[in-house]
């Protein structure tokens, strides 16, 4: 067996060749039969991880203008595509105070064109204020819809956009699937937010309040005419927003990825060069928010992850985590991609058995997982190399990071909700039913606590180039001692470059009792369950011992 062999594990066969045996060893082993061998495994391998490609039709009509200073074209293309009477979409302070909202509006009456503004969408954007718009078209005769803004302003632009063109139907007739749209007029946007990929999708998703529902409506005839698209203006975003972008951006891509059916060799490398591209920069937002190329990297990745092309030659997509996060937007209003990043981990736990060879691919070939191991082990540490990117860049990985506890009630009427939305059981990882749902959203809100073997007197751990005074949990002799952060990074000294998630909220706090040498025995657990190990080290005794002092100070 040479050392460079890749044999899977328990799959190795031994060849005895007695009459080409040297005296010395086995230096003359003939090894064709063991090349042959490889190969043929190999060869098996890709059977079972491969299908033949799906038919499938790829239509993306937006026209992209990328780079710095696009958006003021904007009156130009708007002339261009016959707008006369725009109804601009936009969402809070920051269109007004970053002065995009007036070079937009500057730039449309320099062509000759009219405009109205609609502002005050907000995320999880509202039916009532796509019936407000629709209103104001109406009144105005607008033959136009100018979005600024994110996914939320993009998708209600749409809703507004199908509401006019039809006036005399509820445009949440729609969202609720009881009919088509047969007209929508034409929309356009400028986008600020890299997240959604409204800008170049077909879809749009609409809350509706009083009855606490998400819906979704796709529709090719709502992609907009073009899309401005200018890195500069996400870099005043807070980073919890830009992360949370990241996260629905990657989760676009991996719901066309975790499929059974149909796959494409090119279609699997493009999804994965673009997870790997999205990781990469989300990285280096969280600790350099300024930095313009890794916006664009992330920018021009959230069009391309949701415009169909991640999904080329599979037979359909999963959208099972984004239909179980509409229940808890539409619900708890919480921020999409967190919410998405919370989910994911407890979805992908529950359904990996049954999507294996996806889930091996992408531990591999996405999360770098290279160590050794049955198909399932592989599988689930590319699941936990997630969890530990999630908490690298601040997300949540569970309900309870979130900032939710849904009670057993609640968890049942998103369940159920879910299930209406869908129809019948969904998904093509794994088609999940009622208890499906049930068990995926209780598996999120399960709250993680440890107990490492007590009474083994003391231990303490810090960050890296953080001084004593921040040690941030000390077990004394069997007596536990907590302390509750809220959800935050600490900034690492210069040697690191970046951010950690430093105990990620839990309204009881996360409870370790163990000494230096349980600590390196359960050092993987720990350090992915809270804590990204590269950024975490022991302290010496005298190190401790100080900390300790401190402590009782």
């Amino acid at each position: 067996k040479p050392a460079s062999s890749r044999f899977p594990a328990g799959r190795m066969l031994v060849l005895f060749c007695p009459g080409h045996f040297a005296a010395a060893g086995a230096g003359r082993v003939d090894f064709r039969i063991y090349f042959v061998y490889t190969f043929a495994q190999k060869a098996a391998l890709t059977r079972r991880q491969t299908t033949m490609a799906s038919n499938f039709e790829f239509y993306s009509p937006t026209r992209v203008i990328f780079g710095k200073g696009t958006e003021q074209r904007v009156g130009a293309l708007v002339r261009e595509y016959g707008g006369t009477r725009v109804l601009i979409v936009y969402g809070g302070k920051s269109a007004v105070r970053s002065g995009v909202l007036d070079r937009a509006e500057k730039s449309l009456a320099e062509a000759g064109i009219s405009s109205w503004t609609l502002g005050g969408v907000v995320p999880n954007p509202h039916l009532d204020k796509v019936y407000e718009g629709i209103r104001i078209g109406k009144e105005n005769s607008i033959d136009f819809l100018l979005a600024v803004g994110g996914g939320s302003v993009i998708d209600t632009a749409k809703a507004i956009a199908y509401g006019l063109a039809e006036p005399e139907k509820d445009v949440w007739e729609l969202y609720e699937h009881t009919r088509t749209a047969r007209k929508c007029l034409p929309v356009a946007s400028i986008l600020t937010i890299a997240a959604a990929g409204s800008e170049t999708s077909n879809s749009s998703v609409i809350t509706r309040v009083d009855t606490h529902q998400k819906r979704a409506y796709n529709d090719d005839i709502s992609r907009p005419k073009f899309a401005l698209m200018d890195p500069e203006l996400t870099k005043t975003l807070p980073d919890y927003q830009t992360e949370s972008g990241c996260a629905d951006i990657m989760m676009h891509t991996m719901e066309r990825y975790f499929t059974n059916g149909g796959n494409m060799e090119l279609t699997d490398a493009l999804a994965e060069g673009l997870l790997r591209t999205v990781m990469k920069n989300a990285v280096i937002l969280h600790t350099d928010p300024a930095n313009y190329e890794a916006r664009a990297e992330v920018m021009w990745a959230g069009s391309l992850s949701h415009n169909g092309l991640t999904g080329c030659g599979i037979a359909s997509g999963d959208f099972m985590s984004h239909k179980l996060e509409h229940e808890m937007g539409g619900m708890f209003d919480v921020t999409h991609g967190a919410g998405l990043a919370a989910l994911w981990p407890s979805w992908a736990r529950y359904v990996y058995k049954d999507c294996l060879p996806r889930f091996v691919r992408f531990a591999r070939n996405v999360m770098g997982v290279t160590t050794d191991g049955t198909d399932e082990e592989i599988a689930l540490k590319g699941i936990e190399a997630m969890v530990d990117f999630y908490h690298s860049i601040g997300m949540p990985a569970s309900f309870h990071e979130l900032g939710i506890d849904p009670t057993d009630a609640q968890i049942d009427e998103m369940a159920r909700r879910c299930l209406e939305a869908c129809g019948s059981a969904l998904g093509s990882a794994k088609k999940l039913s009622l208890d499906d749902m049930i068990a995926i959203y209780r598996a999120a809100t399960t709250k993680k606590t440890f107990s490492l073997p007590p009474g083994t007197g003391y231990f303490a751990y810090s960050v890296p180039g953080i001084s004593l005074s921040f040690v941030c949990f000390i077990s004394l002799f069997g007596k536990e001692v907590e302390k509750r952060w809220e959800n935050k990074s600490i900034r690492l000294n210069s040697k690191y470059k970046r951010s950690a998630p430093l105990l990620h909220t839990e309204a009881e706090g996360v409870r370790f009792s163990m000494s230096a040498e349980s600590f390196q025995q359960h050092k993987t657990s720990f350090s992915y369950h809270k804590f990204p190990s590269p950024f975490w080290e022991e302290l010496s005794a005298k190190q401790t011992e100080r900390a300790i002092h401190s402590y009782k100070e």
